[in-house]
């Protein structure tokens, strides 16, 4: 490389002409991908399973979405691992906006109940766009005698053992909140886990375990038909779609508060243009009336956030299910 002094003795690099050529071509070349973006159809990769409360959300925005994208959004459902399978495949996807992953409370438990994870989130993902916030409700089975929180801690604690939930998996948002219960009320419930939230409801519908906890957004139907009976709501407030309902926190253990969120995130190394329109795009989606009623029929919250303040929001989530994690002695597997 040939160098210069100027006329004040400062010294600058030329660079050969070769490598000024390929710089401004990779330049110009990420600027094509961003201006030609989306050129064919976009994928969103769920990591939980077909018909629980995630895969139904992503499957509003994907429709949503494909207006303003101009293109078809494919929902892809890869399970398994929690959802770390799924977070997996799309950190080692190629970074052109092309597959997307509809992220939940995983990403931000993982790190503290799992050694060895197959992806770094920090390192791996970038966060786009929030998409929802929602609260759990604790259910039984009819053929439990319970109908509030106090007869469930009075009947676990003359029955000690007898009691199992259903989880859809090590680290989920359904099994950290069960252990959180469990810790604060001193009750011994066994962990039974499922692979998804259709199958845990249908176990706790027919008895072969007794609780869980499930999105409002699914387990709505179960308790108006009475297949399960609902005890009260995870958040740290009741419900706007079920008022009727009272929270864990006022059942008696004053600062009880877990909720579920869903947002979209993309490989690291996306475009940031990319980047960016995928995040005006899923919140204009979002302050439409279709989605604004669906949010509140199903008793969940649209989120509004950019990149960066997704980014913070999931760093906050995982300092709490650090706490939580400790709280409840859960060590990490492998």
């Amino acid at each position: 490389m040939n160098r210069i002094r100027l006329a004040w003795s400062r010294t600058v690099s030329i660079l050969p002409p070769s490598l000024i050529l390929v710089g401004v071509g990779l330049f110009a070349g990420s600027q094509v991908l961003a201006q030609d973006y989306p050129s064919r159809p976009v994928k969103i990769v769920v990591p939980l399973a077909a018909g629980g409360p995630t895969d139904v959300t992503a499957r509003r925005i994907g429709l949503a979405l494909q207006e303003r994208l101009g293109q078809p959004v494919v929902i892809e459902n890869r399970t398994g691992a929690g959802a770390a399978i799924g977070i997996e495949f799309v950190a080692r996807s190629k970074p052109d906006g092309y597959t997307l992953l509809m992220g939940t409370p995983f990403l931000a438990i993982g790190e503290s109940i799992a050694k060895n994870l197959p992806y770094d989130r920090k390192r791996d993902l970038l966060p786009v766009a929030l998409v929802e916030r929602g609260t759990l409700v604790l259910v039984v089975s009819p053929t439990l005698p319970v109908k509030t929180v106090a007869d469930l801690v009075a009947y676990g604690k003359a029955n000690p053992g007898k009691l199992s939930y259903a989880s859809v998996g090590h680290g989920t948002i359904s099994h950290m909140t069960m252990e959180l219960f469990k810790s604060v009320t001193g009750l011994d419930i066994t962990n039974v886990p499922y692979r998804g939230t259709g199958p845990a409801m249908v176990a706790v519908m027919s008895g072969e375990v007794q609780i869980t906890v499930d999105a409002l957004t699914t387990a709505g139907p179960q308790i108006d038909g009475g297949k399960v009976r609902a005890l009260a709501v995870t958040a740290g407030r009741r419900a706007a779609a079920r008022p009727d309902i009272p929270t864990v926190a006022e059942s008696g253990y004053p600062g009880f508060d877990a909720t579920f969120w869903a947002g979209l995130l993309v490989p690291a190394g996306t475009p940031a243009d990319i980047v960016a329109r995928l995040n005006r795009d899923v919140r204009a989606a979002l302050t439409t009336q279709d989605m604004q009623q669906w949010f509140a029929k199903v008793g969940t919250e649209a989120g509004d956030m950019s990149p960066d303040g997704f980014a913070r929001f999931i760093d906050d989530q995982a300092v709490r299910y650090a706490a939580a994690a400790k709280a409840a002695g859960i060590q990490p597997k492998e």
